[in-house]
């Protein structure tokens, strides 16, 4: 079953026409990377998916429901949550306020496991519990993105440029969270532009370039295409 359908999404902002045609899918328990250069139109595709910048015309399924148009909280409703570029932590709430803010509007959540099952995958979390979000350091701050995004059922994962900023040992913690989620079978859309990050842990990948999807391909087909990886993403292997 495919969880996330996107067909020929059109986006805006104003009369800035941002997406052309944008078609991808995510089938469930997969993990798959949309990678692009800074302004390419990744967190623009990602914010469509959300509804927070919906799509003037297209089709967006997320397990079969069409959400294009919808509503934020309808999409999150679906089981749809996203890890957003820059954290977006609230800065003068505590570790564990942040984290109790994303069970709001959940049906009956269990407060105290769904807690505890944040600070199992980040035990510094736990550690910090009473520090306000501002105390936190950039890798620390993106465990708690993480974390917050997965209290509840979720089911989609939206994870958008999660590499950004942190330091070498960081991100490979980061890497193997989400290893981790994928062994969850939860089913992540992640948009990088961190290539080797992406390789690590992608199963398929889209690459798009001003709006438009330009290459998909699983690992071997875009290791083994070097004008590609040159021309949109301005490395080679």
């Amino acid at each position: 079953m495919k969880a996330l359908e996107v067909s020929n999404i059109d986006t805006y902002y104003g009369t800035s026409h941002v997406l052309h045609g944008l078609s991808l899918e995510v089938p469930e328990r997969n993990l798959v990377c949309l990678l692009g250069r800074n302004g390419a139109g990744k967190t623009t595709a990602i914010r469509s998916i959300m509804g927070m910048t919906p799509p003037a015309r297209g089709s967006i399924k997320i397990f079969g429901e069409e959400v294009a148009g919808s509503r934020s909280n309808n999409v999150y409703a679906k089981g749809a949550r996203i890890v957003p570029q820059g954290r977006h932590i609230f800065p003068m709430l505590s570790v564990e306020e942040n984290l109790h803010l994303a069970l709001i509007g959940q049906s009956s959540p269990d407060v105290k496991a769904e807690t505890q099952k944040a600070y199992q995958m980040f035990p510094i979390l736990g550690q910090r519990k009473r520090q306000k979000g501002k105390t936190l350091s950039g890798g620390e701050l993106q465990m708690l993105a993480i974390a917050r995004a997965i209290m509840g059922p979720t089911r989609l994962l939206l994870m958008d440029e999660p590499s950004e900023g942190l330091a070498p040992v960081v991100l490979t913690q980061i890497e193997k969270t989400v290893q981790e989620l994928k062994a969850r079978n939860i089913t992540i859309l992640l948009a990088e532009q961190n290539l080797q990050f992406a390789l690590q842990v992608g199963d398929y990948f889209y690459i798009i370039d001003n709006g438009a999807i330009v290459f998909s391909g699983d690992k071997s087909s875009l290791q083994a295409n070097e004008e590609i990886k040159l021309r949109y993403l301005g490395v080679g292997l």
